[in-house]
This record gives C-alpha cells, structure tokens and sequence, in this order.
C-alpha cells in the first residue's frame, strides 16, 4: 500500500531527527518538540487516512520512534554536566562543572576584577576540547616579543608601546644627546593576542617586569601582588612567560659619536752612567705629554659603556720625550783609572823616602796642590769612612773599589761624600787641603790591596 506524501515526509523527518541526536545539545528538548508534532500530525491523519493506511504508518514510525529513543537514551549516557562561561557578558565558552575549577575561576575573578557569570548545561563535548583555556579567562591583550619570544602580557598595544618608550629612556645614559640613535637590541615587537587575564600586567607592572624581573613574584592587571597566579595553578604548562633573569629583559642599545681631547704618554731616552748607583736615575730633561683630538664612536648596553671604536685622530701637540740618565755604577771598580785631581805634581813618590834625617815608607803618594782644588774618586766604589781620621791623614775619604782594592785621599780641606754612598768614576769627593800631618797643601792618594798598601801608579 502506497503512503501520502505527507506520511512520507514525517517519516523522513523522523530518521533525520534520530540520525541528528548524537550532535543536539540538549536531547530532552529535541523529542519534547518532536512528539508535539508528531502528534499533531497523527491526529490529523486520523482523520482521513483509511484503516490499513493508518496502521502502515503508525507501524513505521513506532519503530523510528524506538529506535530514536534508543539513541537518545544512548547519547544521555555520553553527556556530562558543564558550564558555559560569561565575562563581562561575553561567552567565551565552557568548563566541566567541577567545584574546585569554578572555585579557581572565581578567585582570578575576584583578583583581576573580571565578572564572570556561569550557565550549567548537560551536554556532550569532545575529548580534545580545550576547557583549560576558557578556565583562565581568556582576554584581549597584547604581547612584548623578543626575536619571536614572549616576554611579558599587558592590557593593550598602546599600552606595550608606551612601556617600550620608557624602558628606552630608563636604559639609555643621561649625559647622552639627542644625536644618540637609541634601539632595542634584538627583534623587539609588539602584537595583539588573547591569553587569560593571570597573565596580563597592567603597566606599571609590565614596567617593572621588564625591568627587574622575579621567578616568584607577579603584578596583576589589578595592580595586586600574588604568588603564583590562579590560572597556572589549573593548567601550568599554559603559561608561555617564564624567566630567572634578575636583569632587564630587554636590552637597550645607544650609539654616538662624541669629539674628546686625549693626552698622548710621552716616551724616556735613557742615558747610561757609572755617576749612578744600578738602579738609580736622574732626569736631565723631562719630558711632556701631547694632546690629540678624536672622533670616538660609543657604544652602551643597558647604561654601561660597552664599546668603543676611535673613528679618527688629529694631533694637536706632539708629546716631548724625557731625557734621563740610568745608573750602571754597581760599586765596583771596572775600565781605566782617572787622575784624582787637576793638578799633576808629584812632590813624594810611593816607597821608601828620607824626611828630617830619617828613612822612612810613604805608602802613597803626594801631588801637590792649592787648598779647594777639587778631588775625583778614581774608580767606582762605595765611600767606607768620610771625615777626620785622627791617623795623621786629616780630613780624608776611603773607598771600598771591590775586590780587596780600596783608595784613600787624604788632608782635603773639606769632604763633601759620607760614608755609606756610592760613588762613581770622576765623581767630586772634596777639595784639597793641609789637615792632619802635613807639611803643605797637597793631596795624599793612597791604594790598598787586601788591608796592604801597593804602587798606585796603574790606578790613576
């Protein structure tokens, strides 16, 4: 028996609506509905319909209607119990209607002065759906990206800019002009995202942040301090913003070319002699230093100087160089011999001598001189005894030349060296005289080898 066209369609309709259970939100809704109409239809039919008509078509959709309910009563049992989610009037999607995540959303609420409202609803969702992220309450914001990398949230893109403009003058030195060209080092971007509202600093946070960063320690938007913010404590691995630097998270690069004068370092000629002591030195004519100007290109990071490149110098001045004479006198006699004065009168040989009668050893000898003519050392030593020698030499001066010599000058009128001080070859040891036992103004030169008195004819 052929069906109506109109019993055909609701039973068509029937087998859509029972192949479209498993995507319906609410079921019970559905086949309240669907039975209102169904009944409106089969009274109708009731009607007109002939008696094997009727029957066929109740026969047909009683069993879509058996099997419709058993799919209904089947996807029940694969719903669960959710809520959907409102900030400030928005729907921003659903989370499982568990206490403890409503408590947590409640607490980020509460903290960042969001207003979020909750609508239960029994429903099936898919497995893969991403309830972790509605949890945090996902907001407009705006993100700062180094090469690509986040590195702190704030409420908006004006907002970042501005952060960016201030941490380039808190990091660029004051003393710098405007010609200085200030940049970011690195990729420093600014772009639009939506993250949960845990995340976002306000900006005097962000700024801060930046700035002095902490592991443990986050400004909200609010302006609050928290631990660790509500929103990782649901799902950590969703934060995309972590760092342990105690630096600032950006660095700050400013370039200039400054003019400066420098002083250039002069450098010492060095002249030897045995007149000093090894070691010892005099400056005959010092030296001074020269001026240059540069153009210098600088280089800060962070405030601090990191580099510097001498573009190009000028000398202004050239430095002039020191002249200074270096000791080589170890004390030690070495070379020739000078003559001990500027006089070359020998008046008593060394040796054996006839005075007042009597034979007797000179162990010396005597050149005759004025009183003040001056008295070289003949050799390098050091100066044993200066002064009175109450042995009949007067006033005198004996040097130790080394290796068992010494020298002896004796009746000066005046010494002018001390005992203890080094002298060198031709150096002023003092002026002639007649002190102690002498006929007559002269200088006794004497040479001693090993404590013995020896010709001093080779040593002069």
């Amino acid at each position: 028996m052929k069906l109506t066209d109109r019993a055909r369609g609701v039973i068509e309709n029937l087998a859509v609506a029972s192949r479209s259970v498993f995507t319906q939100v609410s079921s019970r809704e559905y086949w309240r509905t669907t039975a209102v109409r169904t009944a409106g239809y089969w009274r109708s039919e009731w009607a007109q319909a002939s008696p094997v008509r009727v029957y066929l078509a109740t026969a047909v959709a009683a069993t879509f209607l058996v099997a419709s309910s058993l799919t209904a009563i089947r996807q029940m049992d694969l719903t669960g119990s959710w809520n959907r989610v409102y900030t400030n009037g928005t729907y921003v999607g659903m989370v499982p209607n568990d206490p403890q995540v409503l408590s947590e959303m409640n607490k980020i609420a509460t903290g960042y002065s969001v207003d979020v409202h909750f609508s239960p609803v029994h429903t099936a969702v898919n497995g893969q759906y991403d309830w972790q992220t509605v949890a945090s309450l996902p907001t407009q914001a705006a993100a700062v990206l180094v090469n690509g990398k986040t590195v702190v949230y704030t409420s908006n893109q004006a907002a970042a800019q501005k952060i960016l403009a201030e941490l380039k003058k808190t990091l660029v030195p004051a003393h710098l002009g405007t010609a200085a060209s200030v940049s970011f080092v690195g990729d420093v971007t600014v772009a639009p995202v939506v993250v949960g509202v845990a995340e976002v600093l306000n900006p005097t946070a962000a700024f801060r942040y930046l700035l002095r960063p902490t592991v443990d320690q986050v400004t909200g938007r609010s302006g609050m301090i928290l631990g660790l913010p509500v929103a990782l404590s649901i799902n950590p691995s969703k934060s995309s913003v972590t760092h342990t630097s105690s630096g600032p998270l950006l660095s700050v690069q400013a370039v200039q070319t400054v003019t400066r004068k420098t002083s250039l370092a002069y450098s010492t000629h060095y002249v030897s002699t045995n007149q000093l002591g090894i070691g010892e030195i005099k400056v005959i004519h010092a030296g001074s230093p020269g001026v240059a100007q540069e153009q210098v290109k600088q280089e800060f990071v962070n405030g601090h100087l990191a580099s510097q490149k001498v573009l190009s110098e000028k000398i202004l001045k050239q430095p002039q160089t020191e002249i200074a004479e270096r000791g080589t006198n170890a004390g030690i006699a070495y070379g020739g011999w000078v003559w001990p004065t500027t006089t070359y009168l020998v008046t008593s040989p060394f040796g054996w001598r006839v005075m007042g009668g009597y034979s007797n050893f000179h162990p010396g000898i005597d050149l005759g001189c004025p009183i003040g003519t001056p008295i070289f050392a003949t050799n390098n030593g050091v100066v044993e005894d200066a002064g009175w020698n109450n042995g009949g030499y007067g006033n005198w001066v004996k040097i130790n030349n080394g290796n068992g010599l010494e020298t002896v000058f004796g009746h000066m009128s005046n010494v002018i060296v001390h005992a203890g001080q080094m002298v060198a070859k031709g150096q002023l040891l003092g002026y002639s005289g007649d002190t102690g036992w002498a006929t007559g103004p002269h200088l006794h030169y004497e040479v001693r080898q090993w404590g013995t008195a020896i010709n001093p004819g080779p040593y002069m």
